[in-house]
């Protein structure tokens, strides 16, 4: 596929693109006889992967395909996912709370 096709598939900038490929986040693709890229389904893989971890705000560097970088991003994503769970844990007991001051604050005025 070519890379605006690509890019609808991902929702990732053509020029992102071209900037995750020249950053080794993505693999040079093939190259047709014509001189087009003809990116594949892991390349769809890879830019959703890198899309996600931008909307997380994790640092390119994360991505990097290098073996030691796995076992990097695995802790980073650990170390996040454990502080998101903190903070829906915390969050559901405010709820709780605000619905027990809310239910008694109606029950006492009735409104």
């Amino acid at each position: 596929m070519r890379r605006g096709e690509l890019a609808r598939r991902t929702g990732v900038h053509p020029e992102t693109i071209r900037f995750y490929e020249a950053r080794g986040i993505i693999p040079a693709p093939r190259r047709l006889a014509n001189g087009y890229r003809d990116y594949d389904e892991q390349h769809v893989r890879l830019l959703r992967r890198a899309a996600a971890a931008r909307r997380l705000g994790l640092p390119l560097a994360a991505l990097d395909p290098a073996p030691e970088s796995a076992a990097t991003l695995r802790e980073l994503l650990a170390a996040r996912l454990s502080a998101s769970e903190h903070a829906l844990r915390r969050l559901a007991r405010e709820r709780a709370d605000l619905r027990e001051l809310l239910a008694a604050e109606t029950a006492r005025y009735g409104v």
